[in-house]
C-alpha cells in the first residue's frame, strides 16, 4: 500500500474508510469494503479527480472533477446516488456539498440542491424542493441538513430531531448572514446579530442551563466559526477569542486549555461577562472564553 500511496495530493476520510487523490488524478482507497474501503466498482470514473468528500460520521465518498462535477459515490449502498440522481448531476457543476450520517446535499453554481441516501436523514428534499431556489450554502448536522438562500431566509429538512423542522423560528429566519451546524441543532446569525437555533429540544435545553442563550448569545454578532457535539459547543469570535459552553464532560469547561492558551499569551482569560458588558453573578453558567 505504500508503495500506491506514493505522489498523494489530498486525503478523505469516511467512517471507517480512507481515500486519496494521486497526483495523475487517480484514487487509492483503503479500509472497510462497505464503508467507502473498496473503489473498484468506480474506478473507470475516478479520472482527474480534484477533490474527494468524506466525513467521519458518513459511509460513503463522493469525487468531484476539475471542473466541479459529481464523478462518483462509493460506500454503504445507502448513502450512495443511484443512476438516476448521477444522471442529472452530470453537467452539474458543485458550489458547495455536505452529508449527514445517511444522506447527501449537494448545491450547484446556479443555486440548485441535489440530495440523495436516506430520507430520514435528508436524503429526500422533494417536500421543500419549490423554497429550495437561489440557494448559497447547505449544511448538515448528524440526520438533516439546512439551506442559506440568497434572500437571507433558510430551509431545513431531514430529522427533526436534528434540525429538519424549522417550523417554530421560521418567522425569524431572515436577513440570515451565516449559517452553522452541530450534531444536532442548527444556528444562524441574522444580520442585526441576533442567533437563532434550532435542533432536539434537549441541546436547546442544555444550551440554555449552561447560560449560553444569556452569556453567549449577545456576542455571537461577532461570530466567525462555531462548532458543537451533541452537549457542548464552541464559538471563534471575529477578534479571535474562544467561547466555550455546555457540559463540561464534552468540552463546555475546558478549564485545562484556558490555563495554557492564557500561560501562552501572558495574561489573563476574560469572562463572557466582562466581553459582554455585564456583571458577573458569581456563575457563569459554565460558559468560558478564551483569548486568541
Amino acid at each position: 500500500l505504500q508503495v500506491k500511496l506514493k505522489g498523494v495530493v489530498k486525503l478523505a476520510a469516511s467512517c471507517a474508510a480512507f481515500a486519496a487523490i494521486l497526483s495523475t488524478g487517480g484514487v487509492v482507497t483503503w479500509g472497510k469494503a462497505d464503508f467507502g474501503g473498496n473503489s473498484s466498482q468506480v474506478q473507470d470514473q475516478l479520472r482527474n479527480v480534484k477533490e474527494i468528500v468524506g466525513k467521519i460520521r458518513n459511509s460513503a465518498f463522493t469525487a468531484l472533477g476539475e471542473d466541479g462535477q459529481v464523478l462518483a459515490t462509493w460506500g454503504s449502498s445507502r448513502c450512495c446516488a443511484s443512476k438516476e440522481v448521477l444522471k442529472q448531476l452530470k453537467n452539474v457543476k458543485v458550489k458547495n456539498i455536505d452529508c449527514t450520517a445517511l444522506a447527501w446535499a449537494v448545491v450547484s453554481q446556479n443555486g440548485e440542491v441535489f440530495t440523495w441516501g436516506m430520507p430520514c436523514s435528508g436524503g429526500d428534499s422533494r417536500d421543500v424542493q419549490d423554497r429550495l431556489q437561489n440557494v448559497t450554502k447547505v449544511v448538515a448536522s448528524h440526520a438533516a441538513f439546512a439551506a442559506l438562500l440568497e434572500d437571507g431566509s433558510v430551509v431545513s429538512w431531514g430529522d427533526p430531531l436534528f434540525g429538519g423542522d424549522d417550523l417554530e423560528v421560521r418567522a425569524e429566519l431572515k436577513n440570515i448572514v451565516k449559517l452553522f451546524s452541530c450534531y444536532n441543532m442548527f444556528l444562524a446569525i441574522r444580520q442585526d446579530g441576533k442567533a437563532i437555533r434550532w435542533g432536539d429540544p434537549a441541546v436547546n435545553e442544555i444550551w440554555e442551563h449552561h447560560g449560553g442563550h444569556l452569556h453567549v448569545e449577545p456576542l455571537l454578532g461577532n461570530l466567525q466559526d462555531f462548532a458543537g457535539n451533541d452537549r457542548a459547543f464552541a464559538a471563534v469570535l471575529t477578534d479571535g477569542s474562544v467561547l466555550t459552553w455546555g457540559d463540561p464532560k464534552t468540552g463546555g469547561d475546558d478549564k485545562e486549555l484556558q490555563e495554557t492558551i492564557e500561560c501562552i499569551l501572558g495574561s489573563r482569560v476574560p469572562t463572557p461577562y466582562e466581553l459582554s458588558g455585564e456583571e458577573s453573578t458569581g456563575d457563569s453558567g459554565n460558559s468560558h472564553v478564551m483569548d486568541g
